[in-house]
């Protein structure tokens, strides 16, 4: 019996119930676009399917379900090509896998099958008659059952669907949750697999349980909010979390920001302290006083990477690295002169206290390097000494 033809002139379930009914067996063969799955029937009933011979399904379902030695399956696969018959066989004639977990998922695995063939809208369909399933166990399916199960997923796979649009799509593990979550086996083994870079395909092809089993549990997860879907506007997985914490980055001090896309304002001690001079407006030069012999003098040449056009970016350059020398540093109102210990001679008290004229101390440099409320000493005279000489005399090594 000859029976071929193509799936716009006959429907799927009518093939099916003529193979049924007449108790044929043999490998219905489909074809589309390439792809060439195969339904076997012995005696009228379904003994296993598969909707794509290039890759090895049912090996990769028991291999997702069942923890298969290494070695076991290297010698399944071994026997599979030189004997010719599935890998699940072999692993069940090697005492590998359980027969009753080899039966259950040779049933998921021809659901599957039957459904993915439904959801062609054209093909080419051949029978070979008296063809053996690589991996027939002894299990036989029902045709209308299996055939009432596929059409039963059609709902639930629009709507997983509409929640995973593409098998391009890149699903992400959530860092906060709202609920304790609550996980089956088969939703952790897919979880496991979802790191933010794979795609839905690609995670159908590493859990090995077929498109309708694994698209509808992430669905599922992603409903639930223990999956989201990467880039979109609920993305609350790493990249999301790094992207709310850019926008944030701005406002912090230090941060490059990210919507202006402006670096962020520097201020004079950042400048000096990166050793970089910081903008400062002209000062008109003015004479500078000569000072008093042996008083000592005062250069940068030891310190030519501070700034000299920022007083205060001196001083507290100065004071980072723990210099407490006095220097001499220009300002736009004439000399400082940091003050100095005084008087040179030991306190007395004096018979008649007078004070004498106040210097005057200008600059920054000057109210940051002495606290504003110390008083200074005053000038206490001695009988022994001229008055007007000595203030004279403290007057010009001052420079005033």
């Amino acid at each position: 019996m000859k029976l071929e033809g193509t799936l716009d002139a006959f429907s799927l379930p009518d093939i099916f119930q003529l193979l049924s009914f007449t108790k044929k067996s043999g490998g219905l063969h489909l074809r589309r676009s390439g792809v060439h799955g195969c339904v076997y029937f012995a005696d009228g009933a379904i003994s296993g399917a598969l909707s794509d011979d290039a890759r090895q399904s049912l090996a990769r379902r028991l291999v997702a379900a069942a923890q298969i030695p290494l070695a076991a399956l290297q010698d399944a696969v071994a026997r599979a090509e030189a004997d010719g018959i599935g890998v699940g066989r072999a692993l069940l004639e090697a005492g590998a896998v359980d027969e009753t977990t080899l039966r259950a998922v040779v049933t998921d695995q021809a659901v599957d099958a039957v459904f993915d063939f439904l959801r062609w809208p054209d093909g080419e369909f051949s029978l070979a008659v008296d063809e053996i399933c690589p991996d027939d166990v002894g299990v036989r399916l029902a045709t209308d059952e299996i055939v009432a199960e596929a059409r039963s997923r059609f709902d639930v796979w629009e709507r997983a669907c509409r929640v995973i649009p593409s098998p391009e799509t890149v699903l992400a593990i959530p860092v906060c949750v709202g609920e304790e979550p609550r996980l089956s086996r088969a939703e952790w083994a897919l979880l496991a697999l979802v790191d933010g870079r794979r795609t839905v395909a690609e995670v159908v092809a590493l859990a090995g349980r077929g498109d309708f089993a694994v698209v509808s549990a992430l669905a599922g997860l992603v409903e639930r909010h223990l999956l989201v879907v990467r880039g979109g506007a609920d993305d609350s997985g790493v990249e999301g979390l790094l992207r709310r914490h850019d926008l944030l980055a701005h406002l912090e001090r230090g941060a490059s920001p990210v919507a202006t896309g402006r670096p962020s304002p520097e201020s004079a001690e950042e400048r000096v302290l990166r050793s970089e001079p910081a903008p400062a407006a002209p000062v008109p030069s003015q004479p500078q006083a000569p000072a008093a012999e042996g008083a000592g003098t005062v250069s940068f040449e030891d310190d030519a990477d501070l700034p000299t056009s920022s007083t205060v970016g001196s001083v507290l350059a100065a004071a980072a690295r723990a210099d407490t020398s006095p220097r001499l540093i220009p300002d736009s109102r004439g000399p400082v002169v940091p003050p100095r210990p005084e008087p040179f001679l030991p306190p007395r008290r004096p018979e008649f206290p007078e004070e004498g004229p106040t210097p005057r101390v200008v600059g920054t440099a000057a109210a940051l390097a002495q606290p504003a409320e110390a008083p200074r000493p005053k000038i206490e005279r001695d009988p022994s000494v001229n008055k007007s000489l000595l203030l004279r005399l403290i007057a010009g090594v001052r420079g005033l």
